[in-house]
This record gives structure tokens, sequence and C-alpha cells, in this order.
């Protein structure tokens, strides 16, 4: 028994000294001081608040909003995943990361979040058209099926719009899509750009994707079409705003 027990000793003590002496790996610090930063609750949420980065670490960043003194109820909380765009020279970095704590003494409150593990920058590509937020409901379905599935477009332009549905696409599908209003009848067809799953929902929530489609080229009557339809859509996100 004593020497059962002396052999687990020497191999337990092997592995501490080995886990001991296991290099300690560093994240890259990529977020740096007075990074400008666009926060948004999550995929299926358009609103986004802008900030500064007030600190950060290789492994926490903490974010400076003041636009959140306006917002009530708090829209972010302890433990939630949020996504983070941040813009340096021309380039853009978009990521989720998890909100670990909520100074609340701040004014405006201050938010501790993970640091990403790796950032991806992209060039800015500038729109060529205007992308306007909307929540209207809708429908959709492959091209070789019959059967359509209620969605709802979170943003609408001439090229493509996004929609939250309770089902996957995969990308690069062929989409039909029809608008359900009075002021836009056309069917368009396009092609799956982004397919996202969203974060656990609350349980009455059926939006668990957020899908992009770009459009197909559209006849002169669809364009003009959906051309006053994102003119009057952008007229009413103005007018809400007001």
């Amino acid at each position: 028994m004593v020497l059962i027990i002396n052999i687990f000793k020497n191999l337990f003590g092997k592995k501490k000294q080995q886990e001991e002496a296991a290099p300690v790996i560093e994240r890259k610090i990529e977020l740096f001081t007075g990074d400008t930063i666009n926060v948004q609750k999550d995929e299926a949420v358009a609103k986004q608040w802008k900030g500064v980065i007030h600190s950060a670490t290789d492994e926490h960043f903490t974010v400076d909003i003041p636009e959140l003194m306006e917002e009530f109820p708090f829209p972010f909380r302890e433990g939630q995943n949020i996504i983070i765009s941040v813009s340096r020279e021309g380039k853009v970095a978009r990521f989720s990361s998890k909100l670990v704590k909520i100074a609340w003494k701040r004014k405006p409150p201050i938010i501790l979040l993970e640091h990403p593990e790796q950032l991806e920058w992209q060039d800015v590509v500038e729109r060529k058209h205007i992308r306007i937020n909307t929540d209207l409901p809708a429908k959709v379905r492959r091209n070789q099926d019959e059967e359509w599935l209620a969605v709802r477009v979170n943003d609408f332009s001439i090229a493509g719009l996004s929609f939250l549905s309770p089902s996957p696409f995969m990308k690069d599908e062929e989409l039909i899509v029809q608008i359900m209003s009075m002021d836009f009848r056309s069917e368009l067809t396009g092609f799956v750009t982004r397919a996202q799953k969203l974060e656990e929902r609350s349980s009455g929530d059926t939006a668990n994707y957020s899908i992009g489609i770009k459009f197909n080229e559209m006849s002169e009557i669809d364009k003009h079409s959906a051309t006053n339809f994102a003119h009057k859509l952008q007229r009413m996100s103005g007018e809400a705003g007001r």
C-alpha cells in the first residue's frame, strides 16, 4: 500500500512540475485607450452606442459610453455577450465579448469586457447604398421550395437586406423574399452572404439566426419600387428619431 501511495505521489509531483514549467502564452493587446468603438446588444438589435476604450490589458478592457446615460432600463447585463466594432486607420474589427462587470458608481457606467484572443482587421468598405434599420414582417423560401417561412426584416437597402429567422440557412443559398408591406409588393431573389446563430434568447423569442442576403440583378420596375420603398423607410426612420 505504501508503495502504491509513493508511486501516485511521484506521478503527481512530476505532473505538477510539468504544469509549473509550462510556458504562459500571453495574448497580444490589440485594443488601446482612446480607440473609438460601437457597442451593439446583439445581431437581433440594430441599435448601436458609440463609445471609447477607457483602459486595456491582455485579459480585459473597459469601455466608456456617454450615450448610455440616456438609456433606461440599462440595455446590458453582466455575463452577457455583446458585439463590439472598433475602427482604426481605415480598418475595422468586429467581435463578440463577454461583459464581466458594470461599474455602476461611474456616470455613465463603465463596462468591463473580456479582451478577444485575436482581432481580424478588415478594410472599411464604403456602402454604395444606405442601409435602413427597420422591423418588418416578411416571408422567405428557398428557390426550389414551395413552403414559406415567416421572418422579421431588421435592415433594408436596394442592394440587400438582413432578417431574423427561426431556422438556419446556408451561405450562398438562393432565397426568395416577400416583404409584407402595402408599400412594397415585389418578390426579390438573392443569395445568402451571412448566416449567424444568435446568442440564446428568452423562451418566447424564436429569432435564432441572423441572415444577410444580397439581391440578384433586378428589373427596372423592381429597382424603382425598391428605391422608393427604401426612401420611405428612411423618412420614417428619421421622423421616429426626432
